[in-house]
């Protein structure tokens, strides 16, 4: 058997030693080759989308009219065939199961039910056990539970019955939150990198680049994509006990326009691909809600 030792053990040097370093070397080389092609090419694209989008969205704002209503007699036409199909309700619950396995589903299926004309899309628990696991709702949690134990406790009714409160009638009354009517603001995904959008375009592939890599960290959380920038509000119900639970309802809208933002990297993408998604495809830009309910801690 020792003959078979020296081959394993011969073998296993030269991939170790000769196949591996070139390898190593060859995708070193072919990264490096790739970074520098896309670092002389990026500034070319991005002039060209500057000069492209104002066309496309010319282009489609002036052909939308026709366009859209053929479109829209063929999905609406479509939506009316399958509500009347026998057993389309348990075919949808059917599909619901299984894709509920998969990556980004939630994202996948609000896309979907945009593009069907819903005006309205309520996230199922699926959806909503991915927001408060997020760190934004869980740092804004520990401050609401706190002041509603404070209000709470302030109120003559504490001990005596049961009452509620309003979360956006409590930080109203506070003045807080006055541009959002009193509803606590949430960014779901995380935070992403400082340094100038543009320029972590240019470097996507370098993940040695703090910024670039948790950029890269929000864009693979479903929640920027589903409820990025969203609204939190809910009702705190007080037991005679003390005990204090609170209803939540998180609350967004589907809509891709840009924000008329200067020099922001999301309405420069957004003039194209937000032109295309509402006015070509003709997806509704629908109200998205979510509720759950979390107990305080006493």
């Amino acid at each position: 058997m020792s003959w078979i030792n020296s081959v394993t053990s011969g073998a296993g040097n030269f991939f170790q030693h000769d196949v591996i370093p070139d390898l190593d070397k060859l995708r070193d080389t072919v990264a490096d080759g790739a970074a520098s092609a896309w670092k002389q090419t990026a500034p070319v694209l991005e002039k060209a989308w500057d000069k492209a989008s104002p066309v496309l969205e010319t282009v489609v704002d002036k052909t939308a009219p026709v366009l859209g209503a053929a479109r829209d007699d063929v999905r609406d036409g479509l939506v009316s065939t399958w509500n009347h199909v026998p057993g389309n309700e348990k075919a949808e619950k059917a599909v619901a199961d299984l894709t509920d396995r998969l990556p980004f589903n939630n994202a996948a299926k609000a896309s979907l039910q945009a593009l069907f004309g819903a005006k309205e899309i309520t996230l199922d628990k699926d959806a909503t056990d991915g927001i408060q696991n997020d760190p934004d709702f869980l740092a804004k949690e520990k401050q609401i539970n706190a002041d509603v134990v404070n209000a709470a406790k302030a109120d003559p009714r504490y001990g005596k019955t049961e009452f509620d409160i309003s979360l956006s009638d409590l930080y109203k009354s506070q003045n807080k939150y006055p541009e959002s009517g009193g509803r606590v603001p949430l960014g779901l995904g995380g935070e992403s990198g400082q340094s100038s959008k543009w320029d972590q375009a240019r470097h996507f592939y370098d993940l040695d680049d703090p910024n670039v890599e948790k950029t890269w960290q929000v864009a693979a959380n479903e929640q920027t994509w589903l409820l990025r920038h969203c609204q939190l509000d809910g009702t705190a119900h007080v037991a005679k006990d003390g005990t204090i639970t609170i209803d939540y309802k998180v609350s967004d809208k589907l809509d891709l326009s840009p924000h008329g933002k200067v020099d922001d990297a999301y309405d420069v993408v957004s003039k194209g691909l937000g032109t295309v998604w509402h006015g070509v495809l003709g997806a509704e830009a629908p109200d998205v809600t979510g509720t759950f309910t979390r107990t305080v801690p006493t």
